[in-house]
């Protein structure tokens, strides 16, 4: 026989159960209001996205999308991007990085756009160390190159400004579908340019885009307005070397461009390479361009380029055994290097080997180059 229970054990009973449906009740309404907040903050965030880049508004909606979603690290992101933009609110913006970086440590764009906020409040070794953690996170984004290469300029670490900006390069220069990235770079810079004509960095990225689309007369022009603003600033004297030198039968001037960026830096071991260049490629002075390639070294031992450029020298005068020695230095320093320059040597030498006078018999001529093609062929499938 069932026991009867009596009310106050039934209304103890319906009490824990009216409690239990309250907790469930409760829980459901608070996962629908994390649902309809997390709605909420994407639709302020597209609206904020929508607008135009000058509407200050667009602020305004980023932080009402954080209000109803504290961990939205896109919205930090670009709130701080618009405080950059249209406040320059740089330490504000620094904030809203560092948030986003709190919530998603591997948002490589976070690092990048508080990397430029930094330049802008003369914070550069921290700059540096934001865009070299961008690289680290994603290796092929070439604007984390141009942008540390820029700070490194301002800090006289040319030499490594150098290398980024070859790297940079590489990224953008061997595909075709990156071209429109050039001329956004030359728009970009133009508006620079004309809000503030004392902005050397921006003369030099326009350059470099110019040069890259080959128009190397416009890029030396920009390149001089660098060293007008700025004559200490020697990566331009060695760019406009560089342009001059592309340009074919400027040989001369590329010299005294390299001069120039020696006179600024002693310690400039690619600007002494790319002039022992010229002297043997251009203007015949072989007992030169061996002094300045075996400077180069002598300064860095460890810059493959150099290596490429006494390679070069030597196959001009006909030393393939020293080209040989220098070409497998190159790759044993950087067996991944495809910089234009050295795709040039393996696709060009058989073309440059033929126009060359050597003293040797034909049979052992023909030895050393197919020696050499071979180890310029081994190399050509390692860069790919």
């Amino acid at each position: 026989m069932e026991e009867k229970k009596s009310d106050l054990s039934l209304f103890r009973e319906n009490s824990i159960e009216r409690a239990k449906n309250s907790v469930a009740i409760t829980q459901k309404l608070l996962l629908e209001k994390s649902a309809n907040d997390r709605i909420r903050a994407e639709y302020y965030f597209r609206i904020a996205e929508g607008k135009p880049a000058q509407d200050l508004t667009r602020i305004e909606d980023y932080s009402k999308a954080i209000k109803y979603d504290v961990n939205y690290d896109l919205a930090y992101k670009s709130r701080g991007k618009a405080k950059v933009e249209l406040l320059k609110d740089f330490l504000g913006a620094i904030e809203d990085f560092n948030k986003t970086l709190e919530i998603n440590p591997m948002n490589w764009s976070a690092y990048f756009e508080r990397g430029l906020t930094k330049i802008n409040i003369k914070n550069l070794e921290q700059a540096i160390t934001d865009f070299t953690k961008a690289i680290e996170i994603n290796p092929k984004y070439w604007r984390a190159y141009r942008f540390r290469a820029n700070a490194k300029i301002i800090l006289k670490d040319y030499k490594g400004a150098l290398f980024d900006y070859i790297e940079a390069n590489v990224l953008l220069g061997h595909r075709s579908e990156y071209l429109s990235e050039y001329t956004e770079i030359i728009e970009n810079t133009t508006v620079v340019i004309e809000a503030n004509p004392n902005d050397y960095h921006a003369y030099n990225e326009r350059g470099l885009a110019k040069a890259s689309l080959k128009n190397y007369e416009g890029a030396i022009e920009d390149y001089k307005e660098v060293m007008k603003i700025n004559p200490l600033h020697a990566v331009a004297y060695y760019n406009s070397g560089v342009a001059h030198e592309k340009m074919g039968w400027h040989y001369d001037e590329a010299v005294l461009d390299y001069t120039a960026a020696i006179k600024v830096d002693p310690n400039f071991s690619d600007a002494y390479a790319s002039r022992g260049y010229v002297m043997a490629n251009g203007l015949r002075d072989f007992v030169r361009a061996i002094d300045d390639c075996n400077r180069a070294i002598e300064i860095d031992p460890k810059n493959p380029r150099a290596y490429i450029k006494r390679c070069w020298v030597r196959i001009f005068n006909a030393e393939y055994s020293g080209a040989k020695a220098d070409l497998k230095k190159a790759i044993e320093l950087n067996p991944n290097n495809q910089s234009e320059e050295i795709s040039n040597l393996w696709s060009s030498f058989p073309t440059e080997i033929e126009n060359q006078y050597s003293p040797l018999t034909d049979e052992e001529r023909a030895k050393q180059e197919k020696s050499l093609m071979d180890d310029l062929n081994d190399f050509s499938k390692n860069a790919d």
